[in-house]
């Protein structure tokens, strides 16, 4: 007998309306396979990620030139989201200039990473609303709705560092800190929603992927909030001793916690939609 269904199980499944659908998404997680989509999406996300950076601080060299202290922050905001790791780059940064050279080759390592990245998410989202094999799009829409994901989260993370920048030079005690959570939890909450409606073969609307959205969007505002100097000081010794090891192993899973909360999140937007049905 499958465990969903056990006496016990089921018992809270009819007590308990989320408990049910939660049961549901983790059996569903099960079938699609969203563990090993996960995995490959954190593969390709951490060949991803540096050129992401290094092109939103390059535009913002350009934006902020002449300002020197405004573009530390901004530096320091962005270098903090990466557990341990981030402290390394930190190091190494220096001052965000407005780089012609760095903007050309963070696209291109951005292009080639991400569109890979991208083409997966699709695969993982079209395998959690079962769509048929010869309804998903070519592989040219692929990469042009891959484009379209490079995009908003580039954008995101420049709007992200830019709040949390301007809250920080506004020093406006405790409401900074409150208007940079609600800054961040937006962001998050738009682009993970943004994903879920776009990039899947399946018809979808914004109000069946609004769930999944918000669970995503509140669970990496928390993740960004604490999970960063949770995995740092668990981490600290192993650095030590095994040096840039520790750092991939580190960045890899903090990856990898996204990818598999993106698609539980996803698979709760289509449990949900199927009660609806």
């Amino acid at each position: 007998m499958d465990w969903a269904h056990w006496p016990p199980v089921r018992r809270a499944r009819r007590r308990v309306r989320a408990v049910d659908v939660a049961i549901e998404a983790t059996v569903g997680f099960v079938l699609h396979q969203s563990g090993r989509n996960a995995a490959v999406l954190a593969y390709y996300g951490f060949l991803t990620l540096f050129p992401l950076i290094m092109v939103a601080t390059t535009v913002l060299g350009f934006v902020l030139q002449g300002r020197p202290e405004l573009e530390a922050d901004i530096v320091d905001t962005a270098l903090a989201q990466i557990p341990v790791l981030g402290q390394q780059l930190e190091l190494q940064a220096g001052r965000v200039d407005g780089s012609i050279v760095a903007l050309i080759v963070g696209l291109a390592a951005a292009l080639w990473g991400s569109t890979r990245a991208f083409a997966g998410l699709q695969t993982a989202l079209d395998d959690i609303w079962e769509v048929p094999i010869p309804d998903r799009p070519n592989i040219v829409v692929r990469r042009i709705h891959s484009l379209v994901g490079v995009l908003v989260i580039g954008s995101a993370q420049v709007a992200m560092v830019t709040v949390t920048a301007v809250a920080g030079w506004a020093d406006i005690g405790a409401i900074s800190i409150v208007f940079i959570l609600i800054g961040v939890l937006i962001v998050n909450t738009v682009v993970v929603g943004t994903m879920f409606r776009y990039l899947t073969a399946a018809n979808v609307g914004w109000s069946m992927v609004k769930y999944g959205a918000i669970l995503s969007g509140v669970s990496y505002t928390i993740l960004q909030v604490f999970g960063t100097s949770i995995m740092t000081r668990l981490l600290s010794g192993a650095q030590s001793v095994y040096g840039a090891f520790a750092s991939v192993l580190a960045i890899t899973g903090w990856l990898s916690i996204h990818a598999v909360i993106s698609l539980y999140s996803a698979e709760i937007n289509a449990v949900i939609a199927a009660r609806r049905r």
